[in-house]
């Protein structure tokens, strides 16, 4: 072969190409272009090896579109016969009634408790000649501050059932989190919403758990307390077992 291609040329068509040289023309360069023209090869072949893998990934890439295009096909939602979606759904109507039960609203917030004496030196609440003694600027020798507490409530589907679960200080529900977390993980520096996002996830999986064993009884006025203790003893005896109630998977 007399001259050597390089392998970029096919790239840029010849826009930046410079014909191969001679060992004997390369060496009456002088210093510097003798540099710049062993750069330029080594950044031609640079150049042509990127290429060519780009042409392997953009094959690559058509052929996933094609696997992707025929998976899309087998989930359907074009009610054909074989349509997987379709199928769900017909499945679906006749076990609903399985979920029934289970279906219900679940929240995790904060309220903030003020003390009288608080409420009355705020002008939140009305002070009377009796109550002119009783002010207090400070319990068990620290100065009276509003406290923020945390509440659950529970809401089922028929909307028949308002449950609201006490759940205490924030430090509280961390400490608890790490006691029942089955990874060993510690909650005590996560992030609120973290905090909260999780607290729903183990109250769910209690009320769904106590639902199934006791109805929804168990939450109606006149029933049995729920609080984070009762959480906390029911995550103890069930262990790893209620994530079949839902949250982790």
């Amino acid at each position: 072969m007399s001259k050597k291609q390089y392998k970029s040329d096919s790239i840029y068509k010849g826009k930046y190409f410079i014909d191969y040289l001679p060992e004997e023309v390369f060496k009456k360069l002088n210093k510097e272009d003798r540099v710049n023209y062993r750069e330029y090869r080594r950044y031609s072949t640079f150049i042509r090896e990127s290429q060519l893998r780009i042409e392997k990934y953009e094959k690559e890439i058509l052929k996933l579109k094609d696997k992707i295009s025929n998976e899309r096909l087998k989930i359907g939602g074009d009610n054909t016969s074989n349509d997987w979606l379709l199928k769900m759904k017909d499945r679906f109507d006749t076990l609903g009634h399985l979920n029934k039960n289970f279906v219900f609203s679940c929240s995790v917030t904060k309220r903030i408790r003020k003390s009288k004496s608080l409420k009355l030196k705020s002008g939140e609440k009305i002070m009377s000649e009796t109550e002119m003694g009783v002010l207090k600027n400070e319990y068990k020798g620290e100065e009276l501050k509003p406290v923020e507490l945390w509440y659950s409530q529970i809401v089922n589907s028929g909307k028949t059932i308002y449950k609201t679960i006490y759940l205490g200080k924030i430090d509280s529900i961390k400490g608890f989190l790490s006691e029942v977390d089955e990874d060993g993980n510690d909650w005590s520096n996560d992030d609120i919403e973290d905090v909260r996002s999780e607290m729903k996830v183990v109250i769910s999986q209690y009320v769904r758990h106590t639902v199934f064993h006791k109805t929804w009884k168990s939450f109606e006025k006149d029933g049995p307390k729920h609080n984070l203790e009762s959480i906390s003893k029911w995550c103890k005896k069930i262990g790893v077992k209620r994530y079949e109630w839902g949250g982790k998977i």
